[in-house]
């Protein structure tokens, strides 16, 4: 598991303490567990650290996809799903599932800035709270297959 940069080996210790903890909160469907170890992160080990722990989270989810896009010279985006089988535009879809899916986009599409501008404006809308357990679930998810 690589970690965020510039921790000491006892913060990167925690980090990947915290980061596991997250995603076996967001795979047992425990929001406020999820919200709760990134607000501890982010008290312990600093905002820059919380930012690149989304990245990261974003990373792992786009993983299978992360694979396939560097094999080939092409962009993959991704396409929402209602619960009732219909086909959801990306726009209509709640803040925090549209930021995931657009975070996990970047990520394919190996876009860093486009990463770090997402997670900026989650944490300057005030949305950061819904949108960590949104991305956690997909990261988890994709842990698990």
């Amino acid at each position: 598991m690589r970690t965020a940069p510039g921790l000491t080996r006892l913060e990167r210790k925690l980090w990947r303490h915290l980061v596991k903890g997250m995603v076996r909160a967001a795979g047992a469907g425990d929001d406020r567990s999820v919200v709760a170890l990134y607000a501890l992160m982010g008290r312990a080990l600093g905002t820059s650290t919380a930012i690149a722990t989304v990245m990261y989270l974003a990373i792992q989810a786009a993983g299978p996809w992360r694979r396939e896009a560097a094999r080939r010279d092409a962009f993959f985006g991704f396409s929402l799903t209602s619960l009732d089988g219909r086909e959801l535009d990306v726009d209509d879809a709640p803040y925090a599932v549209r930021w995931a899916a657009r975070m996990v986009s970047a990520a394919v599409n190996g876009d860093e800035a486009s990463l770090y501008a997402l997670a900026m404006t989650a944490r300057d809308d005030g949305q950061m709270d819904a949108c960590v357990p949104a991305l956690a679930r997909m990261a988890a998810e994709r842990a698990v297959r």
